[in-house]
């Protein structure tokens, strides 16, 4: 196993871990862009460096990841495959969460558009966007990662404390669920399926706006 500490949010930091990557084994046929951090704060309080740390690593780290691993995995003979992590709060929206939901939402669309275009090319390379839900990991730590600033609206919270009742499932469950999808080549893995009639009630209000009356001088 080789482990290379890497910055997900520095371009260069990622084209040498993928040159290391190659370097070591020759060839890499799955790539998952996994790190995230996940801080709460409300839009209305949040500073523009706030943002700026969560797109950085939710969006821009799944950005560089595709930009420095898809080459190789497109050199690969046989297969490759392209795992980015959206969330299912990408989907429902929860309050208080506006730049994590922001990136999330953008990595989910950035991951439909790439399997699309995959597909039209031929290409023998996949792409899975995982959609997880309450997972048990660190990222309710994630501000340890950004250091001490003079201003944010940034603040963590242990949702296994704030949501009690919330189904929290082990990594390695959701590990299970990617490896099928990938021997599998779909597209989306949702790790909660009893929050699906949120996603149903979201989706029956953008069909019934569009189906509305519009409203004159609105």
């Amino acid at each position: 196993m080789l482990g290379v500490v890497t910055d997900v949010a520095d371009p260069a930091s990622v084209a040498r871990l993928a040159e290391r990557v190659i370097d070591e084994y020759g060839a890499v046929h799955v790539m998952c862009n996994n790190a995230g951090v996940g801080p709460f704060g409300s839009i209305a309080e949040m500073t523009l460096d706030d943002w700026d740390f969560v797109l950085r690593v939710n969006l821009q780290g799944v950005v560089n990841g595709v930009h420095a691993f898809l080459p190789h995995l497109e050199r690969n003979p046989d297969w490759g495959h392209v795992v980015n992590t959206s969330s299912l709060a990408a989907l429902i929206m929860p309050q208080l969460a506006g730049a994590y939901v922001a990136s999330k939402a953008a990595v989910l669309g950035l991951t439909e558009v790439l399997a699309a275009e995959l597909r039209a090319s031929g290409s023998r390379v996949g792409a899975t966007v995982l959609l997880p839900g309450t997972v048990r990991t660190n990222i309710r730590h994630s501000l340890r990662h950004r250091g001490p600033v003079e201003a944010s609206g940034l603040y963590e919270l242990d949702l296994a404390e704030r949501r009690p009742d919330a189904r929290f499932i082990e990594p390695e469950e959701v590990g299970a669920m990617v490896l099928e999808a990938i021997r599998c080549d779909r597209l989306y893995v949702l790790t909660h399926p009893e929050l699906l009639p949120l996603v149903t009630e979201r989706h029956a209000r953008l069909l019934a706006s569009g189906a509305a009356p519009t409203t004159p001088g609105r």
